[in-house]
């Protein structure tokens, strides 16, 4: 038993990591501690000599459950980039919602554009339509007029036929009664005539007759004669020579008095040609009558047709103004019906946009009442939405309060959270350190105290053992190196006690992890109720936007608030200051293409610039806006007013007679009265108008030519209007004949 015992005892002995040198100092490694440990923790665990353990038995536990919080708080942190992470991931959709927003505003801008387009293009075709029907209208009034034109040449032909016909009427009826009376007095010579005539055949041929009669007694005597001459003498034949010549005179005269009455035979003769001529001309005269009345007829078919032609004239100026009429009428209607359209759209707008604030208000009105009396019903929605608006105004400055306090609060409580963070960082490292040194600590001391033990045990059996006596110098320096072992030792414990001791405790560890706790859960709650005030503060932001929106249109109340016209607007001057940009400049240089666009085309050129598409060369603008357009419009009324005037005129002048020019002399308006029967050019009247409306006949050469008749409707009437028509039919006596 003691040789077993001394060999334990020899072989724990040697097993010690007490040095042999006296001089070497006793160090133990962690690496040894731990190797002791694991080869004597079955040994010692057992142990109830142990004063550490028996002191503390759950201190492993509480380095677990630190390493447990620090998994946890490694969990939050990692939570907490995760809600970093998916707040970014939800900023990055909100920013991905917004970009797909503006391009999709950006879109709906275009389809407007192409929309506006469109609308100008239909707009457009249709000014063309009316251009079109305004040429339409045109050509027909331009045939109208070459229509009214022929016909008045037609009338004024008409006029002059049946002047020159009434003149030639008037010759024909003055050579008639010439006629007639010469044929009356030539009748009359005729008769005279033929009487003579008679009366001279019947002379004739009784001094033919008896002509005859003494021709043949005269031969008869010559015959006897003759006869007897053979048996007279010589005197006979003188009587009988005297008695022939007798004869021959008497005979000369006789045939003078035959070529006399042959003569009157002659004239007699002219008188019956005359006669026939006057028969001829009778013929012509019944002719020219039978031709006056086919003239007649003719004339009253022409002033048939002439009057069914005003009459159509009529019917076609009533046809164009019905037509003008219903085109005003029909532009007037669309015009109405537009508006009508609008109106409707409006009604639904205004009922679509009020319902929602009706339902949204908190006011007395109702969808009724809006619709029973809309201004009334939107005053008071107004007053409603403006006393929300300020109440929301409030509150959102309250809440900007509060979110301001509550982010100041955060961000203190984010430092504490920070600092305590750290604190309980460090103090997690140095209770970590601490608590390995603990641990080694507590392995060294269990090992010293095994180590003690075993060096007692060892001391005990050489203190028992008598028979060795001869290394009690050995064993004593041994036990010296034991003892400053032990002491060194025992040095080491206290100085780990105490370590121990000025350590944080596990209350003190307790109560910093339940304050951070508190504090995690207060900062939960923060974030919580920051994010409902953020949410909040958006939806009054939204609000607040939608209302100042609503007050930038015009909205406000005028008991509370005051508007400032300002001469410059200083967001323009602020704006055209910084327009700078490329895409700035780039806009102006397109708007300024497209002006000069604009207004070539206004004036009817083509032009195409570089920024415009192919297909809005085939529109048109006919623009009022531009300078172009306004004098186009000017000069469109001039030429309108100037045929309305000219027309106006023409009319005065064929219902009146009288052609009226206006003219300034002296600053006095002077009248111009040119009559439609004057016999001269420059027949005119002059009258003076005064300013209050009082009419003076001007003295000239064409007033002292009228009849004091005429003057009496001027003089003791005073009456223009009289004067005037009595002038008239003056110098229509003066220039036609009426016929009976």
């Amino acid at each position: 038993m003691a040789e077993g015992k001394r060999t334990s005892l020899s072989s724990s002995f040697l097993c010690s990591p007490i040095p042999k040198d006296p001089s070497q100092v006793f160090f133990v490694d962690k690496s040894s501690s731990a190797q002791s440990k694991g080869t004597s923790s079955d040994d010692f665990l057992d142990d109830g000599v142990t004063p550490s353990k028996a002191s503390d038995p759950t201190l492993p536990d509480r380095a677990q459950q630190q390493h447990e919080r620090e998994h946890e708080l490694e969990n939050e942190a990692k939570q907490q980039e995760k809600a970093s992470d998916g707040a970014r991931e939800k900023k990055r959709q909100r920013l991905e919602i917004e970009s797909f927003a503006v391009f999709k505003n950006e879109e709906l801008k275009r389809e407007a554009d192409l929309l506006r387009i469109q609308l100008e293009t239909k707009s457009q075709r249709h000014q063309i339509e009316l251009k079109e029907r305004d040429v339409k209208l045109d050509q027909l009034r331009r045939q109208l007029k070459y229509a009214v034109a022929a016909e008045d040449k037609t009338m004024k032909e008409l006029k002059n036929i049946v002047n020159e016909h009434s003149v030639e009427k008037l010759q024909l009826e003055k050579r008639v009664v010439e006629l007639e009376a010469q044929l009356k007095l030539v009748e009359g010579k005729l008769d005279e005539w033929k009487e003579k005539a008679l009366e001279t055949t019947d002379q004739l041929r009784m001094h033919t007759r008896q002509s005859t009669m003494k021709i043949q007694l005269l031969q008869d005597e010559l015959e006897a004669a003759q006869d007897s001459s053979m048996t007279t003498s010589q005197s006979e034949d003188n009587i009988l020579e005297s008695k022939i010549r007798l004869l021959e005179s008497q005979l000369k005269q006789k045939s003078m008095e035959a070529e006399h009455m042959a003569s009157r035979m002659l004239g007699a003769q002219d008188t019956l040609d005359d006669a026939c001529e006057v028969r001829e001309l009778n013929e012509q005269i019944v002719q020219l009558r039978s031709t006056e009345r086919k003239l007649k007829a003719e004339l009253v078919d022409l002033i048939e047709a002439s009057r069914s032609s005003s009459v159509l004239q009529e019917k076609l100026y009533r046809v164009t103004r019905k037509l003008q009429q219903s085109e005003e009428r029909n532009a007037q209607s669309l015009e109405r019906i537009e508006k009508a359209m609008l109106v409707e759209e409006a009604h639904k707008e205004f009922y679509n946009y009020f319902d929602q604030i009706v339902k949204e208000a908190k006011s007395d009105v109702t969808l009724e009442d809006l619709k029973k009396r809309p201004a009334a019903s939107v005053v008071e929605l107004y007053k409603a939405r403006q006393n929300a608006f300020e109440m929301l105004f409030e509150q959102k400055n309250n809440v900007e309060i509060q979110r301001r306090r509550l982010e100041k609060h955060c961000e203190k409580l984010q430092v504490d959270l920070i600092t305590s963070s750290n604190n309980c960082a460090k103090l997690e490292t140095q209770l970590a350190g601490i608590q390995e040194k603990m641990s080694g600590s507590n392995d060294v001391a269990t090992h010293l105290r095994k180590i003690n033990a075993e060096l007692v045990e060892i001391l005990e059996t050489y203190g028992k053992d008598l028979d060795d006596e001869a290394g009690d110098d050995s064993t004593s320096k041994r036990v010296a190196l034991l003892e400053s072992a032990l002491k060194q030792s025992e040095e080491l414990i206290t100085s780990m006690e105490l370590a121990q001791q000025s350590m944080a405790t596990p209350a003190i560890v307790k109560r910093y992890e339940a304050r951070i706790e508190r504090l995690e859960k207060a900062l939960t709650h923060i974030e919580q109720d920051n994010g409902g005030l953020r949410k909040h503060l958006e939806k009054a932001e939204m609000e607040l936007a939608v209302f100042e929106k609503r007050l930038g249109k015009g909205e406000f109340n005028v008991e509370t608030t005051k508007i400032v016209h300002l001469a410059v607007n200083p967001t323009r001057e602020l704006l055209q200051s910084k327009a700078t940009s490329n895409d700035v400049e780039n806009l102006r240089r397109e708007n300024e293409a497209l002006r000069a666009r604009l207004t070539k085309l206004t004036d009817g050129g083509d032009v195409e610039s570089p920024g415009v598409c192919a297909e809005d060369k085939l529109t048109t603008t006919t623009s009022y806006d531009t300078v172009d357009g306004l004098k186009k419009l000017n000069q469109r009324l001039k030429q309108v007013f100037g045929d309305q005037i000219r027309q106006y005129r023409e009319a005065v002048y064929l219902l009146t007679g009288y052609k009226v020019d206006l003219k300034k002399s002296n600053g006095m308006e002077m009248l111009r009265l040119r009559s439609m029967y004057a016999e001269h050019d420059d027949d005119d009247l002059l009258i003076r108008m005064e300013a209050s409306g009082s009419l003076e006949l001007l003295d000239s050469d064409f007033c002292s030519r009228i009849n004091q008749r005429v003057f009496a409707y001027l003089t003791t009437c005073r009456s223009f209007p009289a004067f005037l028509s009595t002038l008239t039919l003056h110098l229509f006596e003066k220039q036609t004949f009426q016929g009976n």
